[in-house]
Formats: structure tokens, C-alpha cells, sequence
């Protein structure tokens, strides 16, 4: 959008729109369809870019940003990258302050698990406390984390205006933002299936109709926790989670490649508590060049894939890219990208 001074024409904001449109179009590798607005108040112009300039629209602002919004909710807004993605639905956003679509959902999580943790009778506190003690057990064996750590995880709620009392508070805070990430990544996956609908009744209902994708996990305390009518910020919650879905599911997503994941976690939780829970990630330039050193090439990935097909039809033993210590999946999204470029 090019706005110029009242009643001053369009001629320069629509040369800076069309060059905006044109940076825009190469920097998304020409994938997508680019709609602009100019307007001085009065006068707007709509145009459209795929390519080539088309005005769709020159006239009064009324019926240009009628037209403009119309466009809008016909179509989904493409995302172009994994960090336009962790912008929306993580905590740093350059240059922005307040509420963010994670602050809401991390604090009725928080306060869920509180509640619970207070009240052990209370309709479903027994399976989430379960839940929660499974996952914290699990922590407490393979995580060590250092005062530095924790320190870190009270100024990450401070920045939610939440205040941990003491250690157990700090538990209960990095579980809720583990359930968010993990509530994000499956909306995700059901979004790049072109399964996911905005509300948490069918999100709950496609995650356990989709096993096949989605294992069952500690982390769906939440599906528990909001069908409970004894939980106070149940409606809270459902809201927040809501927000999250309606969001995404006006995102195509389809052009992302990368590990989201990746960027989303290290978005969110700060180098102290990543670093205490031994969870580090690869860059892409390095897995390629580990790929590279592995022999990964378009002919080594022509072979494998001739042994699968030989092997899939005699029932002989099949070709597998393994690794054993996967996290996120970095590597074997890339060399899933590799496989598709190469066949």
C-alpha cells in the first residue's frame, strides 16, 4: 500500500507501488500474486502483479478498497518464509509491542496446569497431572538446567506479564510453552495437508482422526483441558488456541520447505534454556554440506530410490535415510528436497 499526501494524484506512489510489487514478486521467486493499493485519500488505484502490471481498479477509494478486501478473503495470504511465519506466532516481532497470538494461548496453559496442580480432585486434573508427570520426569532425568536457565525462563514470562514464584511455577511455565509449540506444529502439518479448520472442536477431532500422522502425546493434555467445564480459563484457552487457527487458516502455507520448527522454537525460547536442554539446531548451509560430504548426490539418490522400487516389488528389504537423533528433522527435510529435485 502507497499512500501519498491528500488530493495530490497518484503518479509517484504508483511508480514506487509498481517497483514495491515487482521487489516483492522476485523475492517470493515468482510464486505468488501481488496486490497493490495506492491512494491519496480520494483517488485510489488497484493493481495486481503475477508477473506482468494489470489495473484492476482506478477510481474513487470507496470502490478500490471494496474491491481490495474482496480479493483478500477470496484467497489465502501466501507466506514466503519460515521467519515471516515465526513472526506471527512467536515472540519476537522487530519494532512491535503488546499482546501476541502466543502470550494468550502460553498464559491459559499456564494457568490450566496451575489450576490443576491446585485443585487434584477437580474433573480432569488426573489425566493432565499424569501428563505433566510423565513430562517433567522425563526433563528431570535428561535436562540440567543451570540458574542461568531459569533465570532466563522468568523473563520469559515477565515478558508475559506473568511472574514465577518458584521452581515448580518455572516447570509448569516451560511445559505450557512446549504444549504451544507442539499445538502449532500439528495445525501446521494440517495446513499444509489443507486439512485444518478454525476452531479447536475440529482441530482436536483431526489430529485423533489423522494417527497415521500424529501419534498420540503427553502434550495433548490440552485436548483434555478444554473439553473440562470445572476448568476456569477453559473458555480462555479454547479462545486463544482459536485465534491461532483462524490465523493460520487464512496462511497458504504451501510454499514452505524449510524446517519451521526450527525457526519457531529458537524464536521463541532463548539461547539459556535451549542451550540447558541440550537442544541445538543445524543451519542449512551446514546440512548440506554434511549431505554433500555424505556423497548425498542426484546419482547416489537415483540408485536408492531404483532399490525401492525393486525391493517394493519382491517384498526384499528397502533402502532407509536414518537418523537416529532427528530433533526437528532438519536433515531429512533436505534430503527429502534433494530426492525431489533429483527424480
Amino acid at each position: 500500500i502507497e499512500v501519498e499526501r491528500p488530493n495530490a494524484g497518484l503518479g509517484e506512489g504508483l511508480e514506487r507501488l509498481k517497483q514495491n510489487m515487482e521487489a516483492l514478486y522476485r523475492d517470493a521467486g515468482g510464486r505468488v500474486e501481488i496486490l497493490g493499493l495506492v491512494t491519496d485519500g480520494r483517488e485510489a488505484g488497484l493493481l495486481k502483479y503475477d508477473g506482468k502490471h494489470e489495473t484492476l481498479r482506478r477510481g474513487r477509494m470507496p470502490e478500490a478498497a471494496r474491491e481490495l478486501v474482496e480479493l483478500f478473503c477470496s484467497s489465502k495470504i501466501p507466506v514466503i518464509s519460515t521467519k515471516d511465519l515465526a513472526g506471527l506466532f512467536g515472540m519476537k516481532r522487530a519494532g512491535r509491542r503488546g499482546p501476541r497470538i502466543p502470550h494468550s494461548i502460553i498464559r491459559a496453559l499456564y494457568w490450566a496446569i496451575a489450576w490443576y496442580n491446585g485443585n487434584r480432585g477437580a474433573g480432569k486434573a488426573g489425566v493432565v497431572l499424569s501428563y505433566y508427570g510423565m513430562w517433567r520426569g522425563l526433563h528431570s532425568l535428561t535436562a540440567n538446567i543451570p540458574d542461568e536457565g531459569w533465570d532466563a525462563i522468568r523473563k520469559l514470562a515477565g515478558k508475559m506479564n506473568m511472574t514465577l514464584a518458584n521452581r515448580d511455577g518455572g516447570w509448569m511455565f516451560l511445559f505450557a510453552v512446549e504444549t504451544y509449540l507442539h499445538l502449532f506444529m500439528r495445525a501446521l502439518a494440517l495446513s499444509k495437508l489443507g486439512r485444518l479448520q478454525p476452531n479447536m472442536e475440529h482441530f482436536m477431532n483431526q489430529v485423533r482422526s489423522h494417527r497415521n500422522i500424529f501419534e498420540p502425546s503427553i502434550f495433548e493434555w490440552v485436548f483434555e483441558a478444554c473439553t473440562d467445564p470445572s476448568l476456569p480459563v477453559g473458555s480462555a484457552l479454547v479462545q486463544g488456541v482459536n485465534v491461532m487457527l483462524q490465523v493460520l487458516y487464512n496462511l497458504n502455507t504451501a510454499t514452505l520447505t524449510t524446517d519451521v520448527f526450527r525457526e519457531l522454537y529458537q524464536n521463541i525460547l532463548p539461547v539459556e534454556i535451549r542451550r540447558s536442554l541440550g537442544e541445538f539446531y543445524t543451519e542449512e548451509s551446514v546440512i548440506d554440506e554434511v549431505l554433500d560430504a555424505a556423497g548425498l548426490d542426484a546419482d547416489v539418490i537415483e540408485e536408492l530410490y531404483n532399490r525401492w522400487r525393486k525391493a517394493r516389488e519382491n517384498g526384499s528389504r528397502m533402502p532407509v535415510v536414518l537418523d537416529p537423533a532427528c530433533g526437528s528433522g532438519s536433515f531429512l527435510l533436505r534430503v527429502a528436497d534433494r530426492a525431489f529435485k533429483a527424480l
